[in-house]
């Protein structure tokens, strides 16, 4: 993938936000924001490790997961 900047990653999270190396592609900036909120409601945590030009990685923990 293309990575997200790292000066990015503190807002990743956020409504409505998109990195700038985004823009080519189609999206509102929600999607990771309600993923995380449903992830935490259901007891869990979502995290991200990203290079850019590289890729990112998401992970999901959830209550239960070893």
């Amino acid at each position: 993938g293309i990575g997200i900047p790292e000066a990015f990653l503190p807002h990743l999270f956020l409504p409505w936000k998109r990195a700038t190396n985004a823009a080519p592609f189609q999206g509102t900036g929600l999607g990771l924001y309600i993923t995380r909120k449903l992830v935490e409601a259901l007891g869990g945590t979502l995290s991200v490790k990203s290079h850019p030009q590289t890729g990112t990685r998401f992970t999901v923990l959830l209550p239960g997961d070893k």
